[in-house]
């Protein structure tokens, strides 16, 4: 190769011989730098992986720490898991700390809470994993700490996009209950655990363990708090189908309040957790009504004064069956103040204006306007056209404005789907699935 690049600057015409081997020269030099660059980067990076993995054999014997178990949940297991991981980011001079948890249904780690100590950064937005994605993904597929010293892009792993908002060493150290996966902790140290060789301090990797260890206890209270709940929520939706044998229209008015309820809420361009709320909340909003006397319930004509009272009773009563259910304190609210009116004359409480839940008095516009175009015991259905009227009519006294507004918007961009649902006698889930499309929409 050197002998052909001579030759052809040798040949050339009227090009001195020296200047044709100075060139050569050159060209030698620039390769023989070149190789050497190569050969110390190759070094360094093989030095730097042998360097990560006698850290992560160092992290592995902190394993000798016993799981705690849970014995008393907590009703705030994520602002105690962000305090703790607060706590001891700051022990570990370390500025981002994340905690995923990991869903076994989906097989993906979802952000939990995290600790960022850095005001250059801005906030940490949800984000999932799968396993073997970037450093929470991986040290959960390898089920044991892996350490990176150097997080620029080039000395990843080929199948790593590193998260943005962190940087310089960072570990990834995966949390287990036994051999159930739990979840997986990433602390990010702008200036490295290590100086030079220096191996970890016992000062780290006490503050290490004794995060694992509380994390771990905060993990597993919150899977057995949302076990209780589950098992709670259950319980709910059993007397909720009771009620519905009682009184068989409660079924049909709580799934046509909840499409027509989500439609507004669409409207409104609210929260997707507002959204869910609600269609729960509407699910379940009659929930009180299982304590009310049969013979009030199915009454065929108006109510008298003392019936009446009974009855006003219900949306306290299912409020006070939810409350105890953390994950539905926001649907109990929903359902306590639905019988509220915006002028401060409804019950149970007599709110008025912004005292009133918006999600509660967008479910309070789509109850009154399924009472309206349903045949009940006591009346006959009536038009689309006549329940706008009538629930414009009190707007600004019954009802919220702009939750009338939306109602109004709503029916119109669905008007068609509206009529035929309520022209024609459909199978049983029919408004089940126009829930579920809505549901499905959602972030």
């Amino acid at each position: 190769m050197v002998g052909l690049v001579i030759a052809f600057f040798v040949g050339l015409p009227r090009v001195p011989v020296f200047f044709s081997l100075l060139f050569t020269a050159f060209i030698l030099i620039g390769i023989i730098l070149v190789r050497t660059w190569k050969n110390n980067y190759l070094n360094e990076q093989a030095a730097r992986f042998a360097k990560e993995k006698a850290l992560e054999a160092q992290l592995a014997t902190r394993h000798d720490a016993v799981v705690v178990q849970s014995t008393d949940p907590s009703d705030d297991t994520m602002a105690y898991l962000s305090t703790v991981l607060n706590s001891f980011i700051q022990a570990l001079y370390a500025y981002v700390g994340t905690l995923l948890l990991y869903d076994d249904d989906k097989k993906r780690l979802t952000l939990a809470v995290s600790a960022v100590f850095d005001n250059d950064l801005p906030p940490i937005e949800k984000y999932s994993l799968a396993i073997g994605e970037e450093v929470a993904g991986r040290a959960a597929e390898a089920q044991k700490p892996i350490i990176f010293l150097d997080t620029e892009e080039e000395s990843l792993p080929p199948n790593m996009k590193y998260e943005k908002y962190l940087s310089g060493t960072v570990l990834g150290i995966p949390l287990f209950s036994g051999e159930k996966l739990l979840g997986v902790l990433n602390i990010a140290k702008k200036a490295p655990f290590l100086q030079q060789d220096n191996p970890l301090t016992k000062s780290d990797l006490a503050n290490i363990k004794a995060l694992e260890n509380e994390l771990t206890r905060g993990i597993l209270d919150f899977h057995l708090k949302k076990e209780l709940e589950g098992i709670a929520i259950s319980t709910v939706r059993a007397l909720v189908k009771a009620l519905q044998t009682k009184d068989p229209y409660t079924k049909h008015h709580s799934e046509n309040v909840a499409w027509y309820s989500a439609l507004v809420a669409k409207e409104l361009n609210i929260s997707s957790q507002d959204v869910r709320d609600i269609i729960f909340a509407c699910q379940l909003h009659d929930l009180g009504k299982i304590a009310i006397d049969d013979a009030i319930l199915t009454k065929k004509g108006p109510l008298n004064p003392q019936e009446w009272e009974t009855m006003k009773t219900h949306p306290t009563l299912g409020e006070d069956m939810l409350k105890p259910i953390s994950s539905l304190k926001q649907v109990a609210t929903i359902i306590g103040q639905e019988h509220e009116r915006y002028d401060g004359k409804g019950y149970p409480r007599g709110l008025k204006g912004k005292e009133i839940l918006l999600t509660s008095q967008i479910v309070s516009v789509a109850d009154a306007f399924d009472v309206i175009t349903s045949k009940r015991s006591y009346k006959e259905a009536q038009s689309v056209e006549f329940a706008l009227a009538e629930i414009s009519r009190c707007s600004g006294s019954q009802f919220n404005p702009t939750a009338v507004h939306a109602l109004i918007e709503a029916v119109n961009n669905n008007y068609s789907a509206l009529k035929d649902f309520m022209g024609k006698s459909h199978d049983e889930g029919y408004v089940a699935r126009q829930i579920q499309l809505i549901l499905d929409s959602l972030n």
